[in-house]
């Protein structure tokens, strides 16, 4: 098995996806997207004070 090489990974990752925020009202998240093949994932996450 080759060994894992995280920051390969990631600069793979980022090549492959956009991010950008949402406002709505006084909520503001954070969300990347990506598309590809397969269902549809949504990951929604955020803190009180962002």
């Amino acid at each position: 098995m080759p060994a894992f090489d995280l920051e390969t990974e990631l600069s793979s990752f980022e090549g492959k996806v956009t991010h950008d925020h949402a406002q709505n009202g006084t909520v503001r998240l954070h969300y990347y997207a990506a598309l590809g093949e397969g269902p549809l994932i949504v990951f929604l996450h955020g803190f009180l004070d962002h």
